[in-house]
């Protein structure tokens, strides 16, 4: 779901999927703009979640974005986990 003015913009994407004969296993086609955290938003938006959640409370930037408050403390987490990854305690 992205916003787009006052309208909400839903987008249904199948991923195609495949076996494999050589290695026997089902295979399927990576979209590189799709968030790795949560399959259901892009990139971009999920990028634009998480700067909104640095300068919101994670519930109130949910509200505002109509996010489900879990969705958006996964983005979250994901997001503090990517900056306190090579923080050291000195």
């Amino acid at each position: 779901m992205m916003p787009a003015f006052s309208f909400k913009v839903f987008a249904h994407l199948k991923k195609r999927k495949g076996y494999c004969d050589s290695c026997k296993k089902t295979r399927t086609v990576y979209l590189d703009f799709i968030s790795p955290e949560t399959p259901h938003l892009s990139q971009e938006y999920a990028s634009w979640l998480e700067k909104l959640c640095e300068i919101y409370a994670v519930f109130r930037a949910g509200e505002l974005a109509d996010i489900d408050k879990m969705t958006m403390y996964r983005l979250d987490f994901v997001r503090l986990k990517r900056i306190f990854q090579y923080y050291e305690i000195s």
